[in-house]
């Protein structure tokens, strides 16, 4: 497998540069993805020119499909060459919006693109 990989990141407000980067190593329940595409959304635009994510340097992009190239300990729903797509918003599953199975409206979550590479 590659070390490097080509991503998109994101600097500052308007500092948006193509790079080579680690191919990181996928962690316990996590998936290594392969990006076949990624969409640009204006929450995108938003961020990478007005302002801002929450944090930087920022790969940026959420609307993808991806190839899974490896996946870490524990991880049984996908396996090395599936097809998949992800929501980029990753809820906390503690809160009490999460307890109640109202994902979307988790008081601790995650996501893709704004807040984690």
């Amino acid at each position: 497998m590659a070390e490097k990989m080509t991503a998109v990141v994101m600097y500052g407000v308007d500092d948006i540069r193509l790079e080579q980067v680690d191919v990181p190593k996928p962690g316990s329940g996590e998936a290594l993805l392969k990006i076949a595409a990624c969409g640009v959304c204006g929450s995108d635009l938003d961020r990478m020119y007005k302002k801002g994510p929450h944090k930087l340097p920022l790969i940026t992009g959420h609307e993808f499909s991806a190839v899974v190239e490896e996946v870490g300990e524990g991880v049984t729903s996908v396996k090395a060459g599936d097809h998949v797509t992800v929501p980029p918003m990753l809820p906390c599953f503690n809160c009490g919006p999460c307890q109640q199975g109202h994902f979307s409206l988790c008081e601790n979550y995650d996501y893709y693109g704004s807040r984690r590479h």
